[in-house]
């Protein structure tokens, strides 16, 4: 199971039990917006069922606003929905509506979707998303990522995107990871931190660069990205 975004959902605790924000009414007006059609709000409104900030815990109703706002093309909420499908979370678990609303994060240029996408890129999990039963799901959201390097990944159609060596789609998961990394996403840090330091996934081995890539993770309060980095230290493989 991936977790979810911590940013997120400290944003919206920020929301809700600040000063001057922790009643009922701030809750009944960030409903109020949702069911006006306020697709931020809605996305807030899954988070505060999901976590049970400010309201009951009920992935049920975190999933039906999120649904919501994924079909106005949301892209936190589709990530969001997206590691709920993959952990079976309030809806039935499946891989392959996962992949798709990472796929579709991605493409609003998300940084979890950056991120989850990426992932799935590397741990051939994308291959599924067209075996999918829910490909009609938001269909006019645009898949197109035409103003990243990584548009030929993103433009081509799925029959033609999964019909090669999984493999080869490695490294487009690798430009999808610095796309979240460069857009801020901690998780993108660290996974590109190890691949620095394994050489996995066709990156060259750079014990240097890995231990940047963790120490910005570090630096976001990531203490596994601390443990790693100094083990690196302790190690002798950088200085």
């Amino acid at each position: 199971m991936r977790p979810f975004r911590a940013v997120c959902v400290c944003c919206l605790i920020a929301f809700i039990s600040s000063p001057g924000r922790a009643s009922g009414d701030s809750i009944d007006a960030l409903k109020a917006s949702a069911g006006g059609g306020d697709r931020q709000s809605q996305y807030r409104l899954a988070v505060a069922y999901r976590t049970g900030n400010g309201v009951p815990q009920s992935s049920s109703q975190a999933t039906y606003w999120l649904t919501l706002s994924v079909t106005q093309c949301y892209g936190p909420a589709m990530d969001m929905l997206g590691e709920m499908y993959a952990a079976g979370d309030g809806v039935g678990q499946n891989d392959a509506t996962a992949a798709r609303l990472f796929r579709l994060a991605s493409a609003q240029r998300d940084a979890g979707g950056f991120y989850d996408w990426a992932v799935a890129l590397l741990e051939n999990k994308a291959f599924i998303e067209q075996a999918s039963g829910d490909a009609a799901l938001a269909p006019h959201c645009t898949l197109l990522n035409a103003a990243t390097d990584v548009a030929p990944v993103a433009n081509t159609p799925a029959q033609e995107l999964y019909a090669g060596d999984p493999a080869a789609l490695r490294p487009a998961g690798v430009r999808y990871l610095r796309l979240s990394a460069n857009a801020g996403e901690v998780r993108a840090y660290l996974k590109l931190g190890s691949l620095y330091e394994t050489g996995a996934d066709g990156v060259v081995q750079n014990y240097g660069e890995a231990a940047r890539w963790y120490a910005r993770a570090a630096a976001s309060g990531n203490p596994e990205a601390k443990r790693r980095l100094d083990s690196l230290h302790a190690s002798g493989k950088i200085p």
